[in-house]
Protein backbone atom coordinates (compact mmCIF):
# COMPACT_ATOMS: atom_id res chain seq x y z
CA UNK A 1 0.00 0.00 0.00
CA UNK A 2 1.02 3.68 -1.12
CA UNK A 3 1.67 6.02 1.74
CA UNK A 4 1.37 9.38 1.21
CA UNK A 5 3.71 11.91 2.49
CA UNK A 6 1.88 14.78 4.89
CA UNK A 7 3.99 17.17 5.33
CA UNK A 8 3.22 18.61 1.32
CA UNK A 9 -0.33 20.02 3.29
CA UNK A 10 1.55 22.33 5.74
CA UNK A 11 3.99 23.22 2.90
CA UNK A 12 1.46 24.08 0.39
CA UNK A 13 -1.02 26.21 3.06
CA UNK A 14 2.35 27.50 4.46
CA UNK A 15 3.25 28.54 0.55
CA UNK A 16 0.02 30.02 -0.04
CA UNK A 17 -0.31 31.93 2.73
CA UNK A 18 3.28 33.18 2.30
CA UNK A 19 2.08 34.46 -0.66
CA UNK A 20 -0.66 36.12 -0.01
CA UNK A 21 1.20 38.00 3.04
CA UNK A 22 4.20 39.12 0.36
CA UNK A 23 1.36 40.52 -1.86
CA UNK A 24 -0.08 42.12 0.85
CA UNK A 25 2.78 43.59 1.75
CA UNK A 26 3.61 44.21 -2.04
CA UNK A 27 0.36 46.51 -1.92
CA UNK A 28 0.72 48.42 1.32
CA UNK A 29 2.03 51.39 0.74
CA UNK A 30 5.51 51.44 2.99
CA UNK A 31 5.39 53.64 6.33
CA UNK A 32 7.25 56.64 6.99
CA UNK A 33 8.25 58.69 9.95
CA UNK A 34 5.44 60.93 10.56
CA UNK A 35 3.16 59.55 7.95
CA UNK A 36 -0.04 58.37 9.63
CA UNK A 37 -0.55 54.84 11.07
CA UNK A 38 -3.38 52.35 9.71
CA UNK A 39 -7.08 53.29 10.11
CA UNK A 40 -7.04 50.79 12.94
CA UNK A 41 -3.97 52.25 15.16
CA UNK A 42 -5.47 55.65 14.34
CA UNK A 43 -8.79 54.78 16.27
CA UNK A 44 -6.74 53.76 19.24
CA UNK A 45 -4.22 56.51 19.26
CA UNK A 46 -7.05 59.05 19.00
CA UNK A 47 -9.25 57.09 21.81
CA UNK A 48 -5.40 57.69 23.86
CA UNK A 49 -5.46 61.21 23.26
CA UNK A 50 -8.93 61.84 24.20
CA UNK A 51 -8.37 59.96 28.08
CA UNK A 52 -5.41 61.40 28.24
CA UNK A 53 -6.42 65.15 27.64
CA UNK A 54 -10.43 64.72 30.34
CA UNK A 55 -8.29 64.94 33.21
CA UNK A 56 -6.54 68.20 32.41
CA UNK A 57 -9.95 69.75 31.68
CA UNK A 58 -11.48 68.40 34.57
CA UNK A 59 -8.75 69.95 36.52
CA UNK A 60 -8.92 73.23 34.58
CA UNK A 61 -13.35 73.77 34.60
CA UNK A 62 -13.13 74.29 38.31
CA UNK A 63 -10.28 77.29 37.98
CA UNK A 64 -12.50 78.89 35.41
CA UNK A 65 -15.68 79.32 37.29
CA UNK A 66 -14.66 79.67 40.77
CA UNK A 67 -14.51 83.23 40.59
CA UNK A 68 -17.93 83.99 39.70
CA UNK A 69 -18.99 80.87 41.90
CA UNK A 70 -17.62 82.77 44.94
CA UNK A 71 -19.18 85.73 43.44
CA UNK A 72 -22.86 84.80 44.02
CA UNK A 73 -22.57 83.17 46.78
CA UNK A 74 -21.13 86.46 48.70
CA UNK A 75 -24.17 88.24 46.73
CA UNK A 76 -26.57 85.58 48.17
CA UNK A 77 -25.12 85.95 51.57
CA UNK A 78 -25.39 89.94 51.59
CA UNK A 79 -28.50 90.16 49.82
CA UNK A 80 -29.58 87.59 53.14
CA UNK A 81 -28.45 89.58 55.54
CA UNK A 82 -29.46 92.89 54.58
CA UNK A 83 -33.30 91.43 54.35
CA UNK A 84 -33.19 90.01 57.56
CA UNK A 85 -31.97 92.73 59.00
CA UNK A 86 -34.17 95.37 57.29
CA UNK A 87 -37.13 92.19 58.55
CA UNK A 88 -35.89 92.63 62.22
CA UNK A 89 -35.85 96.98 62.11
CA UNK A 90 -39.12 97.02 60.72
CA UNK A 91 -40.83 94.67 63.62
CA UNK A 92 -39.13 96.83 65.77
CA UNK A 93 -40.54 99.88 64.66
CA UNK A 94 -43.99 98.13 63.88
CA UNK A 95 -43.61 97.26 67.78
CA UNK A 96 -42.67 100.71 68.80
CA UNK A 97 -45.57 102.37 67.33
CA UNK A 98 -47.91 99.80 68.47
CA UNK A 99 -47.21 100.33 72.12
CA UNK A 100 -46.66 104.25 71.73
CA UNK A 101 -50.54 103.78 70.78
CA UNK A 102 -51.19 101.57 73.51
CA UNK A 103 -49.53 104.20 76.08
CA UNK A 104 -51.60 107.06 74.85
CA UNK A 105 -54.83 105.42 74.57
CA UNK A 106 -54.41 104.82 78.68
CA UNK A 107 -52.65 107.82 78.99
CA UNK A 108 -56.21 109.38 78.19
CA UNK A 109 -57.90 106.62 80.16
CA UNK A 110 -55.88 107.57 83.40
CA UNK A 111 -56.34 111.49 82.67
CA UNK A 112 -60.26 110.79 83.32
CA UNK A 113 -59.98 109.31 86.13
CA UNK A 114 -57.80 111.64 87.50
CA UNK A 115 -60.25 113.44 87.16
CA UNK A 116 -62.97 111.14 89.12
CA UNK A 117 -59.97 110.98 91.69
CA UNK A 118 -59.56 114.83 92.36
CA UNK A 119 -63.68 115.09 92.68
CA UNK A 120 -63.77 111.84 95.35
CA UNK A 121 -61.41 113.39 97.57
CA UNK A 122 -63.29 116.92 97.37
CA UNK A 123 -66.17 114.95 98.73
CA UNK A 124 -64.03 113.41 101.14
CA UNK A 125 -62.51 116.50 102.50
CA UNK A 126 -66.42 117.71 102.69
CA UNK A 127 -67.31 114.74 105.03
CA UNK A 128 -64.01 114.80 106.62
CA UNK A 129 -65.01 118.51 108.10
CA UNK A 130 -68.51 117.39 109.40
CA UNK A 131 -66.36 115.72 111.99
CA UNK A 132 -65.67 119.62 113.22
CA UNK A 133 -68.58 121.43 111.96
CA UNK A 134 -72.08 119.93 113.41
CA UNK A 135 -74.28 122.03 111.48
CA UNK A 136 -73.91 120.67 107.94
CA UNK A 137 -75.43 117.36 107.03
CA UNK A 138 -74.24 115.05 103.88
CA UNK A 139 -76.57 114.13 100.97
CA UNK A 140 -77.00 113.67 97.25
CA UNK A 141 -79.18 113.59 94.24
CA UNK A 142 -79.25 112.34 90.79
CA UNK A 143 -78.97 113.74 87.60
CA UNK A 144 -80.48 112.83 84.67
CA UNK A 145 -77.42 111.00 83.17
CA UNK A 146 -77.29 108.69 86.09
CA UNK A 147 -74.53 110.77 87.76
CA UNK A 148 -74.51 111.12 91.61
CA UNK A 149 -73.63 114.91 92.99
CA UNK A 150 -72.88 115.25 97.22
CA UNK A 151 -74.76 117.88 98.79
CA UNK A 152 -73.63 119.12 102.17
CA UNK A 153 -76.28 121.41 103.33
CA UNK A 154 -76.49 123.84 106.35
CA UNK A 155 -78.77 122.68 109.51
CA UNK A 156 -82.04 124.87 108.79
CA UNK A 157 -81.74 125.36 105.50
CA UNK A 158 -83.78 124.38 102.27
CA UNK A 159 -81.10 124.32 100.09
CA UNK A 160 -77.75 122.94 99.82
CA UNK A 161 -74.65 125.42 100.10
CA UNK A 162 -71.94 122.75 98.07
CA UNK A 163 -72.81 120.18 95.75
CA UNK A 164 -69.93 118.29 93.86
CA UNK A 165 -70.53 115.08 91.51
CA UNK A 166 -69.01 112.13 91.33
CA UNK A 167 -67.53 110.12 88.87
CA UNK A 168 -67.14 106.30 88.72
CA UNK A 169 -63.11 105.11 87.44
CA UNK A 170 -63.44 103.86 84.24
CA UNK A 171 -61.42 100.70 83.08
CA UNK A 172 -63.07 100.03 79.72
CA UNK A 173 -59.82 100.46 77.80
CA UNK A 174 -57.57 98.72 80.23
CA UNK A 175 -59.89 95.41 79.81
CA UNK A 176 -59.97 95.94 76.08
CA UNK A 177 -55.93 96.52 75.51
CA UNK A 178 -54.60 94.41 78.32
CA UNK A 179 -53.68 91.48 76.72
CA UNK A 180 -51.65 93.64 73.98
CA UNK A 181 -49.89 95.39 76.38
CA UNK A 182 -48.89 92.07 77.88
CA UNK A 183 -47.38 91.11 74.09
CA UNK A 184 -45.68 94.08 73.07
CA UNK A 185 -44.02 95.12 76.36
CA UNK A 186 -44.10 92.93 79.51
CA UNK A 187 -42.48 95.41 81.60
CA UNK A 188 -45.48 98.08 80.61
CA UNK A 189 -48.20 95.36 81.92
CA UNK A 190 -46.60 94.94 85.31
CA UNK A 191 -47.43 98.34 85.74
CA UNK A 192 -50.69 99.04 83.94
CA UNK A 193 -52.15 95.87 86.26
CA UNK A 194 -50.21 97.41 89.62
CA UNK A 195 -52.01 100.70 88.86
CA UNK A 196 -55.19 99.14 87.85
CA UNK A 197 -55.38 96.45 90.96
CA UNK A 198 -55.28 99.68 93.07
CA UNK A 199 -58.14 101.51 90.80
CA UNK A 200 -60.25 98.71 91.62
CA UNK A 201 -59.51 98.69 95.91
CA UNK A 202 -60.66 102.94 95.38
CA UNK A 203 -63.64 101.79 93.26
CA UNK A 204 -64.66 99.58 96.00
CA UNK A 205 -64.43 102.86 98.20
CA UNK A 206 -66.15 105.43 95.99
CA UNK A 207 -69.10 102.77 96.24
CA UNK A 208 -69.14 102.64 100.15
CA UNK A 209 -68.98 106.50 99.50
CA UNK A 210 -71.50 106.31 97.31
CA UNK A 211 -73.61 104.53 99.79
CA UNK A 212 -73.41 107.02 102.68
CA UNK A 213 -74.21 109.81 100.90
CA UNK A 214 -77.64 108.40 99.59
CA UNK A 215 -78.59 106.91 103.31
CA UNK A 216 -78.34 104.04 102.55
CA UNK A 217 -77.62 101.62 105.86
CA UNK A 218 -76.10 98.50 104.85
CA UNK A 219 -72.54 98.38 104.02
CA UNK A 220 -69.19 97.07 105.78
CA UNK A 221 -69.66 98.98 109.40
CA UNK A 222 -72.03 99.17 111.73
CA UNK A 223 -73.56 102.54 111.63
CA UNK A 224 -73.43 105.56 109.31
CA UNK A 225 -70.90 107.18 112.01
CA UNK A 226 -68.45 104.49 111.79
CA UNK A 227 -68.67 104.57 107.99
CA UNK A 228 -68.12 108.57 107.74
CA UNK A 229 -64.86 108.18 110.05
CA UNK A 230 -63.63 105.47 107.47
CA UNK A 231 -64.45 107.99 104.77
CA UNK A 232 -62.59 110.62 106.76
CA UNK A 233 -59.27 108.73 107.13
CA UNK A 234 -59.40 108.31 103.65
CA UNK A 235 -58.30 111.69 103.13
CA UNK A 236 -55.09 110.77 104.31
CA UNK A 237 -54.09 109.13 101.49
CA UNK A 238 -54.83 111.97 98.71
CA UNK A 239 -51.30 112.96 98.15
CA UNK A 240 -49.86 109.66 98.26
CA UNK A 241 -52.59 108.21 95.80
CA UNK A 242 -51.99 111.49 93.81
CA UNK A 243 -48.40 110.64 93.23
CA UNK A 244 -49.95 107.17 92.06
CA UNK A 245 -51.33 108.88 89.18
CA UNK A 246 -48.78 110.98 88.43
CA UNK A 247 -45.81 108.02 88.24
CA UNK A 248 -47.87 105.88 86.38
CA UNK A 249 -49.21 108.81 83.92
CA UNK A 250 -45.32 109.51 83.72
CA UNK A 251 -44.44 106.07 82.59
CA UNK A 252 -46.73 106.54 79.63
CA UNK A 253 -46.30 109.65 78.19
CA UNK A 254 -43.81 112.48 79.12
CA UNK A 255 -46.16 115.67 79.52
CA UNK A 256 -47.83 116.46 82.81
CA UNK A 257 -50.92 114.55 84.03
CA UNK A 258 -53.58 117.25 84.46
CA UNK A 259 -57.29 116.00 84.95
CA UNK A 260 -59.76 115.47 81.81
CA UNK A 261 -63.03 116.73 83.00
CA UNK A 262 -66.10 114.92 81.99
Amino acid sequence: MRQIPIRDAPGELSGTSSSAREQGRASAPMSRPGAGQPRMDGRLESTTLQHASEPERAQSAPAVDSPWLSASIITAVVLFIVREVWTVWRDIKRRRQATFALKVLLAEETERNYWAFKRTFAVLEEISDLDHNDGRTAGSWVDRSGTMHATFTIMGEAQPHSSLALFDYTTARYERLADKVAELDRELFRAVQAFYHDLAEWKHELAILERYLSGQVHGPFADRASTQAFLADLCTEGNQRDEVFKQFYGRLVSTELKPRVR
